[in-house]
Formats: structure tokens, sequence, C-alpha cells
């Protein structure tokens, strides 16, 4: 987990436990820090190095934190009101700021995960950027423009980008639909209260709509392909086998 408030030591960490530790990917909160939105100029050096370190980007919102959050403002300490924004909300945003940003446009190579806030919304979300993207529909608003971009914000997500499937989540389907399958991952939600232990798998292959061969993708090429050479790489050593 990295912190954004300092990006030169947030650097100096990535490439510390990439490099002298084997981790395969690096966590960050995707709440606003200190007013600085994720595509701030700010943030480039930190971008440009998990880049080059071929590892990806894993956003997980989490409970309150002393940071704007989505939710807890607007519906008082009522935790299952709050908590169902605070988690689908808050990733929409960050992948809204990563894409419709720019810094996806200026670090093609950087894969970016957004999990354990389910995926059902992803195709709403992929024609809603698109439909802002459109060139001059906002043109009439005062206010900055999104950053310039050679493709349209549906194609960077599905270039670049991953989101994680709820063992119960029937509306999945429709986002390993819309992907065919090529960019969702699982998440168990292991050890938390909510989730569905034991059975997570079991359950996930009972969901309707999703065939094997998508559920292959999900839970082993898929993953694979996200965390890239580091993680294919630990799983044909010796501890593996």
């Amino acid at each position: 987990m990295l912190d954004l408030r300092d990006i030169d030591a947030a650097c100096a960490e990535a490439r510390r436990c990439v490099s002298e530790l084997g981790f395969v990917g690096v966590f960050l909160r995707p709440n606003l820090v200190e007013g600085k939105p994720l595509f701030d100029e700010k943030y480039e050096p930190l971008w440009a190095t998990i880049e080059e370190l071929g590892v990806p980007i894993s956003f997980h919102e989490g409970s309150k934190v002393l940071a704007p959050q989505v939710g807890p403002p607007q519906l008082g300490n009522r935790w299952a009101m709050w908590h169902v924004c605070t988690h689908a909300h808050e990733q929409q945003i960050a992948m809204v700021a990563m894409v419709m940003g720019g810094v996806l446009e200026r670090h093609p190579h950087l894969r970016c995960g957004f999990l354990e806030c389910g995926c059902g919304w992803l195709p709403y979300w992929l024609w809603r950027m698109d439909e802002h993207a459109e060139p001059d529909r906002w043109s009439y608003q005062l206010a900055e423009p999104a950053a310039p971009l050679r493709l349209r914000p549906s194609e960077y997500v599905l270039r670049q980008c991953y989101v994680s499937l709820e063992s119960d989540e029937g509306p999945g389907r429709w986002a390993v639909e819309s992907t065919r399958g090529k960019n969702i991952v699982w998440a168990s939600d292991f050890p938390h209260v909510d989730a569905i232990f034991p059975g997570a798998v079991k359950t996930l292959f009972e969901l309707e709509g999703i065939d094997r061969s998508s559920l292959a993708l999900i839970l082993r090429d898929n993953p694979l392909e996200f965390y890239g050479s580091a993680l294919r790489e630990a799983v044909r050593g010796p501890a593996y086998r």
C-alpha cells in the first residue's frame, strides 16, 4: 500500500517492494488525497514508476477514512447504507479519473484493477464514459474539459483495466458478456464478515449465465495476465509445485 501524500517516497517504496521483496503489485485507496485527483500531474512520477516496474495498481475501497468518501457524509452512521455506495462509487470515480483524466493515455502499459466492488456496473459505466467523451458534446459547459483522448474511454478500460466478480453477483454476467470475460477477476472477499465462506467457489460456479470457459478466464488466465510476468514466474516456482 502506497502513501499518495509523498510521491517520491511512494516511488521508492514501490521499487523496493517489487525489486527487493518480489511483490507483484501495488495497492492504492481510490479516495481523494489532499484535494488532488488521480490525474493530477503530481502523480505522474508514480504512474511512470509503476509502469516501468511492470506491475499493476489495485484500487480497493474500505471503511471510513480521514479523507473525502462517498456515502458517510450524506447517509450518516448508517453503515449498510453508506457501504452500498462507498465501494462501487469510489471505484467508479477512480476509473473515470484514470481513463478520462488521461492517465492511461499517457501510460499505455499501466494496468489498473478496481477490485472488491463488484462488476455488474461496468457495462453502464463504459457507455456513460463514452457518451461523455463525444467531441463537443459538452462544449456549452463553462468547465474544464476532460483530457484529450485518442481512443474511446471504453477502449482504454478493455485494454488496461480489470474489475472483480463477487461469488454471488448475479448482475456480473452482463460485465462478463460485455468484455467476453477478458477483464474480470474473482474477489472472494475472505475473511470479511459478508464473505461467502465456506462454499465461495461453489457459489461462483452456480451463477447463471457464466459458462465454464469464462470462469477459466476469471479464475486463472485473467489474474495471470493482470499481475503479469512476476506472478507467472511465482506460480512456476518450486513453492507452487
